[in-house]
């Protein structure tokens, strides 16, 4: 099912107008921080419970004590006495798993739907630029409507 769009015809020629846009190409991806995809884990910290009798398990706990993960943490004993062992890592660090995300592409162009005649294209390089760019065209819209 396709439904179809509706849009009020604007009474501006596309040469007035200016459309920005944020796309994600959908064959792209990439490997990404932790604070990038809003982990839950670097927001709040998290726990690695580890069976030390398990060879996989004690390998990752000697990765750990050794330092060589970077990451701070603090091991807490069970008390249950079976070999289990528990590490806390602290919030605002990267965690273990590797995530993934689809770049984002800031643009502005000129005109809208019916096609850019000015054939201007401005491709921002971070969603700051593309923000104060959207805003300051806002700031002169506004002053534009107060004139008059």
């Amino acid at each position: 099912m396709n439904p179809q769009l509706f849009r009020t015809e604007p009474l501006l020629p596309a040469s007035a107008m200016t459309t920005y846009r944020i796309v994600s190409p959908h064959d792209k991806d990439r490997v990404a921080a932790c604070h990038e995809v809003g982990c839950d884990a670097w927001r709040n910290g998290w726990d690695s419970i580890l069976d030390l009798a398990n060879p996989a398990h004690a390998k990752a706990a000697a990765y750990i004590r050794s330092g060589a993960s970077g990451r701070t943490y603090r091991e807490i004993g069970t008390g249950s006495g079976e070999g289990i062992v528990v590490f806390r890592f602290a919030s605002g660090q990267r965690c273990f798993e590797e995530h993934h995300t689809r770049p984002e592409v800031f643009l502005r162009r000129g005109g809208d739907h019916r096609g850019n005649p000015r054939q201007e294209l401005c491709r921002h390089a971070n969603a700051g630029e593309w923000v104060e760019d959207f805003a300051e065209h806002q700031q002169r819209l506004a002053e534009a409507v107060e004139r008059g």
